[in-house]
């Protein structure tokens, strides 16, 4: 288990939710954040960020859902 790992992390930005920035190179398009990380080391750790604005009514619920794949970037 020492060999290291290409990992993409996405993010998906629903309806009320736009998008201002990233950390780590996440680049945006059509409401989805993604970020392409390689070369990790395993038991590595480490943290993305996305910037958004909540739009709508107050008391709304607005959400974003995250899911991270080992492997082969796209």
């Amino acid at each position: 288990y020492d060999a290291t790992a290409d990992i993409q992390v996405k993010a998906t930005l629903e309806d009320g939710l736009e998008y201002l920035r990233s950390t780590n190179n996440g680049t945006e398009s059509n409401g989805i954040v993604t970020w392409s990380l390689t070369g990790i080391a395993p038991h590595e750790s480490g943290t993305v960020y996305v910037v958004a604005v909540a739009e709508g009514e107050m008391g709304e619920q607005i959400k974003a859902s995250f899911e991270t794949k080992i492997g082969e970037l796209i």
